[in-house]
Parts: C-alpha cells; structure tokens; sequence
C-alpha cells in the first residue's frame, strides 16, 4: 500500500492566521486515528519572508523550491521516504 501523510504549506508573516487553530482541532483528531503523519510549516519562520511568495497564499518559484527541499529533508529524516 501507500502511506498517506499531510502537509500544511508555509504562510508568510503578514498572512492572518485565526483559522489555522480550527484548522487543527478539527483534523488532528482523524491523523491520530488513522495514524497520518502531519507535517505543519504554516508558521515556519524561515519561509516568512513574502519574496517567497506570489501572493499571500502561494508559494512562487523560489518558496517552492525552497519549501519541498525542506520538507524532502524531513521526510527522509523521519523515514517516510528513502534518500
């Protein structure tokens, strides 16, 4: 089969936040029951700076490049993918 994991994107620092804590109540309940690894950068302050951005809520060339280099690096650091 295939492993199913979750992954919420970067948001830079101007990005408003307050559905984000709903966001998670109400999913984190069903990765914990069917045991899906979630991986949350919404807050992730090296991926803050809007030049990684083409508009508020999505990543450009750069931030993506950026972005699934790190998330790669985690990935492979928590075994969910081989290097």
């Amino acid at each position: 089969g295939i492993q199913i994991i979750a992954v919420s994107h970067p948001t830079p620092h101007i990005y408003p936040m307050r559905d984000h804590d709903k966001f998670l109540a109400d999913v984190n309940p069903l990765f914990k029951k069917y045991n899906v690894p979630y991986y949350d950068y919404t807050h992730y302050k090296e991926m803050g700076n809007i030049n990684f951005y083409s508009d508020p809520t999505h990543l450009n060339q750069i931030g993506t490049i950026r972005f699934n280099k790190m998330l790669i690096e985690d990935l492979i650091k928590d075994g969910i993918i081989a290097n």
